[in-house]
């Protein structure tokens, strides 16, 4: 069951873009932290959502503040807004493992900043930090 969540929103590019994305920030950020990567005119062709994580950054708290609840929430919002991708960082990217894990997300999750380790990862997902891929540990472009 999906609690309702007040979602405070950030929005870039066409509504009738062929992809969308849904941007999670970290915990204590919020959705405009992503404000420098929509302004990316390389991504100016989809449409982009960043949200603020509930009960975070003074938005309202959810009554079932669980990452479980929140992944439900974020499938919901990203299915509401046709996005096709799914990014996290930080508690976002953990919120993005339990969407994907869950199998509420069909679509792919690029996960930055995430903290996984062995045992630690989200109960229902039955994933590690082997099977996760973490673009984050690769090398810088030069």
């Amino acid at each position: 069951m999906v609690m309702p969540v007040e979602w405070e929103l950030l929005r870039s590019g066409p509504e009738d873009a062929e992809h969308g994305v849904l941007m999670l920030p970290g915990g204590a950020s919020p959705a405009r932290s992503y404000d420098d990567v929509m302004a990316q005119p390389i991504l100016g062709g989809a449409r982009l959502v960043a949200a603020t994580l509930p009960g975070h950054v003074g938005t309202p708290p959810p009554e079932d503040f669980s990452i479980e609840s929140c992944a439900r929430a974020a499938a919901v919002l990203a299915a509401d807004n046709h996005c096709d991708v799914v990014v996290g960082y930080s508690m976002g990217a953990t919120v993005a493992v339990e969407v994907a894990a869950s199998g509420l997300f069909p679509g792919p999750v690029v996960l930055l900043g995430v903290s996984l380790s062995p045992g630690t990862s989200p109960p229902s997902s039955g994933l590690s930090s082997a099977s996760v891929p973490c673009w984050a540990d690769c090398p810088p472009r030069r």
